[in-house]
């Protein structure tokens, strides 16, 4: 599976989820709390079948533009900014990695 949730994207939908989650057991105790799995289990799985149908993909895509993200322990939380300054260094022609 494709994932198509970027770093922010991913970062924003588990606070959320944490968030609405927390609703059924503390504050309110409203079971609307529940709907917060879903942007929860997104964030986590980094795919939102939402997203399918309108085209939308908030992450990089490997491969294209000769731009492949070569380091996988950096996929966690906040790796596409550094993917983003990685590859402007590149087309730049100036920073490290640059030949």
């Amino acid at each position: 599976m494709n994932h198509n949730v970027g770093s922010l994207d991913r970062a924003l939908r588990i606070t959320a989820g944490l968030i609405l989650l927390s609703l059924v057991f503390v504050g309110p105790r409203t079971p609307w709390g529940w709907i917060g799995l879903l942007p929860l289990a997104t964030g986590i799985i980094r795919w939102c079948p939402a997203y399918l149908p309108l085209g939308i993909r908030t992450c990089p895509k490997e491969g294209v533009g000769g731009f492949t993200p070569r380091l996988a322990p950096l996929r966690g939380l906040g790796s596409g900014l550094y993917f983003m300054l990685q590859r402007g260094a590149a087309e730049s022609g100036v920073g490290p990695g640059v030949k």
